[in-house]
C-alpha cells in the first residue's frame, strides 16, 4: 500500500497545499531528510455579521479557506462558523493568511414549500457570500459578509462522438 502526505516547504507562510511538496512513502520505505515542521502560529479571532436582501440570517455555515491569490481554493476549510438568529458569527484561532470567506443558503421554509410543490419547480433561490479576507495577528471583529441572490444557468448539454460501450465509464 501507499501513503502520501503533504510537506510544507517554504516556512509559516505556505499554508495551501499549492505551496507544499508531497512526499511518497509505500510500505516498508523509509525517508530520510524530510523535515516536517508544526510551528506555533500566532492566531485570531474574526468575527462580523451577516446580511441579506431577504432579512433572514440565521442558520449560514461559513467557511474560511485558505487562497494564495484571493481566488477559489481546492483546500479544505481552515475554519467554520454558523450564524446565529442575528447574523452574527466567529471564526476562532485562525492562522494569519490569506482566506476566502464563503456561505450559501437556502431559506428552508421555501426549501420545504418547493419540495411540498412536487417535481417541475425552479430551482430554490439561493443567497451566497464570497470575499477576500486577509487575517493578521490581531483579532477582527467587524467583517460585514452580504449575500446576494445567486444565477440560475440553463441550458443543454450535447456529446459529441460516439456513445461509449455499455460498462464503460
Amino acid at each position: 500500500s501507499m501513503c502520501s502526505m503533504r510537506v510544507k516547504t517554504t516556512g509559516p507562510s505556505a499554508l495551501t497545499s499549492t505551496r507544499s511538496t508531497p512526499v511518497v512513502v509505500r510500505s516498508g520505505d523509509e525517508r530520510i531528510g524530510v523535515d516536517i515542521s508544526i510551528p506555533l502560529l500566532p492566531a485570531a479571532t474574526v468575527s462580523g455579521r451577516v446580511t441579506s436582501p431577504d432579512g433572514q440570517t440565521g442558520g449560514y455555515q461559513l467557511r474560511l479557506t485558505p487562497t494564495d491569490d484571493g481566488g477559489v481554493s481546492v483546500d479544505s476549510a481552515a475554519a467554520s462558523a454558523s450564524t446565529d438568529a442575528d447574523g452574527s458569527f466567529t471564526f476562532l484561532g485562525v492562522p494569519a493568511g490569506r482566506y476566502v470567506l464563503q456561505t450559501e443558503h437556502v431559506d428552508p421554509r421555501v426549501a420545504a414549500a418547493m419540495r411540498a410543490a412536487g417535481p417541475g419547480q425552479p430551482p430554490m433561490p439561493m443567497l451566497f457570500a464570497f470575499m477576500p479576507v486577509t487575517v493578521g495577528d490581531a483579532d477582527m471583529s467587524t467583517l460585514s459578509v452580504v449575500t446576494q441572490p445567486g444565477l440560475t444557468i440553463s441550458g443543454r448539454v450535447e456529446l459529441e462522438g460516439p456513445a461509449p460501450a455499455p460498462g464503460s465509464r
